[in-house]
């Protein structure tokens, strides 16, 4: 990957190689109900494909777990102005097993 170089403007380049982050590979198995479901959600969302999909989802919920380790409500409202229950798998009552939230930085999920 290569970076337009502003630090060094006397440089005999002034493109810079920098590194890829560090990527690894993750395989799940879905069964076919399932797959098609998310498959659903790439086309209404419009995401592009299934990889960016994923990638949406989990900065998402990242952001609901953040709120719901701080303490805070998240409440989704229908159409007629009723708030129904959401369950997000996170129990505000008892901390996590990693109080320091090493993913969590001022209740962002870190990149």
């Amino acid at each position: 990957m290569l970076e337009y170089n502003t630090e060094n403007p006397l440089a005999k380049s002034v493109w810079r190689a920098t590194r890829k982050p560090e990527r690894k590979t993750v395989s799940i198995r879905l069964d076919t109900d399932r797959l098609d479901r998310l498959n659903a959600i790439v086309d209404i969302t419009q995401a592009g494909s299934l990889h960016e999909m994923i990638i949406q989802a989990i900065a998402l919920y990242e952001g609901v777990v953040a709120e719901v380790v701080q303490g805070n409500d998240v409440v989704v409202v229908d159409k007629s102005g009723k708030e129904p229950p959401m369950s997000i798998f996170v129990n505000k009552d008892e901390p996590p097993a990693n109080t320091s939230l090493d993913i969590l930085e001022n209740g962002q999920a870190v990149a």
